[in-house]
């Protein structure tokens, strides 16, 4: 790792939430994951168009509707931007965890800096994808088309031996 990518990594570890052990990290942060995502569903529920189904297919719509109160307003759902953000990176975790095979929920504790957690998803020895900051899909680049959520969950399906359906 070059010193400015040590730098970045040790910044982003020092901004992680901070607990006493891993038992009060695990407590925490997966009780923040249902919290988001009850928030989203409940956010979800007063679209008529939006529906959240943990499929791989629904994170096009999720994606789309995003950029739908980009235009609009996050507030006209009763969900602000930043908490949106964070539910939708809980939401891609969930989508991974339930449509690829060993896929699993973790929190790890950063080897940058001790006592500070992150979660995130992760298949056992094959790969991991932490997921404790806010997606924010109006930087991601190539996007014109607003599915980048649909294609990473295709690359980490293709890749780690899932073919769920629809892919």
């Amino acid at each position: 790792m070059s010193k400015q990518g040590l730098k970045i990594a040790k910044e982003h570890a020092g901004g992680l939430p901070r607990f006493e052990s891993l038992a009060d990290a695990e407590r925490t942060l997966f009780a923040k994951r249902e919290r988001l995502l009850r928030r989203l569903q409940e956010a979800a529920g007063s679209s008529p168009v939006v529906q959240l189904d943990y499929s791989p297919e629904s994170l096009k719509r999720l994606e789309a509707w995003y950029f739908r109160l980009l235009r609009d307003s996050f507030d006209a759902v009763g969900i602000g931007r930043e908490e949106f953000e964070q539910a939708v990176s809980m939401y891609l975790g969930e989508v991974l965890s339930k449509s690829i095979a060993r896929v699993e929920w973790s929190v790890t504790e950063s080897v940058f800096a001790p006592g500070h957690y992150e979660i995130g998803v992760r298949r056992p020895r094959v790969f991991g994808l932490m997921l404790t900051g806010r997606t924010n899909l109006e930087m991601t680049p190539n996007n014109k088309r607003h599915q980048s959520m649909w294609r990473s969950f295709r690359q980490y399906a293709k890749v780690y031996g899932a073919n769920p359906t629809g892919i």
